[in-house]
């Protein structure tokens, strides 16, 4: 995603990951894809100073709802951000049927989540140095995002299947528009919210 944010929008990026290899990854798409990156391997918890109060946008895609604690995941992504920097957050909705399926093709996967609808993701992100302006759903349905981990060969084809159902889905949305996102179908919920 920072070459996405690079070249779409022109943000100098930089990214922030735990792991070494991690790290090497991100390090090796920016530079495929031209683009400078500033690429830390820190703990989200103890990165170096001079992050913090850095960034105008801080964004987290799929990573607050691995903390049992995910307001204090969302403080900590805050304290990134300088005053009037907004922050945007993306959980998998394990609340919905997306929830259902992970559960289904692997336990093991869905229990390293916290589940969370966009309420409890608001609901977290409820600091009193933070303003959400916008909570919400993210796309009608894609049942790609589902890990299928271990999951046996039945639980594979299952998964197949329901991958169909997203293409089919997705033919019938070029044709009608797109669909409404919701708390049921949705495969991602989202929080906007602005450092005061």
């Amino acid at each position: 995603m920072l070459p996405y944010f690079h070249k779409k929008f022109g943000f100098e990026v930089a990214g922030l990951d735990y792991s070494e290899q991690g790290c090497a990854l991100a390090t090796q798409i920016c530079l495929q894809n031209g683009c400078k990156a500033q690429i830390v391997c820190a703990d989200l918890f103890s990165a170096p100073p001079e992050m913090r109060q850095a960034f105008d946008v801080v964004v987290s895609f799929g990573l607050a709802e691995h903390f049992a604690d995910t307001a204090g995941c969302i403080r900590a992504f805050s304290s990134y951000l300088r005053n009037g920097g907004m922050m945007i957050t993306t959980v998998p909705n394990m609340a919905g049927l997306v929830g259902k399926l992970q559960k289904f093709a692997d336990r093991h996967v869905f229990d390293t989540h916290v589940v969370l609808d966009a309420e409890g993701l608001c609901a977290a992100h409820a600091d009193p140095s933070l303003t959400v302006l916008e909570c919400g759903y993210l796309s009608f349905l894609n049942f790609g995002v589902v890990n299928p981990g271990r999951a046996s060969i039945a639980k594979r084809l299952v998964l197949t299947l329901s991958r169909g159902i997203t293409g089919v889905c997705w033919a019938v949305e070029s044709m009608v528009g797109s669909l409404r996102a919701n708390k049921i179908t949705s495969p991602y919920a989202y929080c906007v919210a602005r450092k005061s």
